[in-house]
C-alpha cells in the first residue's frame, strides 16, 4: 500500500464484508460533526453515524447511508463496522 491511499474494510452485522479497496480519502459524522480521514491520518476510534463518503483514488465520490456504526483507524487502514453503536 502506497502511503498516498488508505485501505477501507466496510463490514456489515448482517451482510459481512461490503466494501475492502484502497481509497484516496473518506468523511464520516460522528457526534461532534463531519471529519476527514486521509493518509498517514493518526490513529482513532469513533461512533459514526448518517453517512460515509468515499472519495476513490480516481477522485470519483461514493455516499454511503448508514444508521450507526464504529470506525477504527491505524496504520493507514480504516476499518468500519455498521450495526453496531447508537
Amino acid at each position: 500500500m502506497a502511503n498516498n491511499t488508505l485501505h477501507l474494510i466496510i463490514k456489515d452485522r448482517d451482510k459481512g464484508k461490503i466494501f475492502d479497496e484502497e481509497i484516496a480519502s473518506l468523511s464520516a459524522i460522528n457526534d461532534t460533526g463531519k471529519f476527514d480521514i486521509l493518509p498517514l491520518h493518526s490513529h482513532l476510534i469513533s461512533l459514526i453515524h448518517n453517512e460515509i463518503k468515499i472519495t476513490r483514488t480516481d477522485n470519483r465520490e461514493e455516499k454511503m447511508i448508514i444508521q450507526s456504526g464504529v470506525m477504527k483507524v491505524i496504520d493507514n487502514t480504516v476499518s468500519i463496522y455498521l450495526g453496531i453503536g447508537k
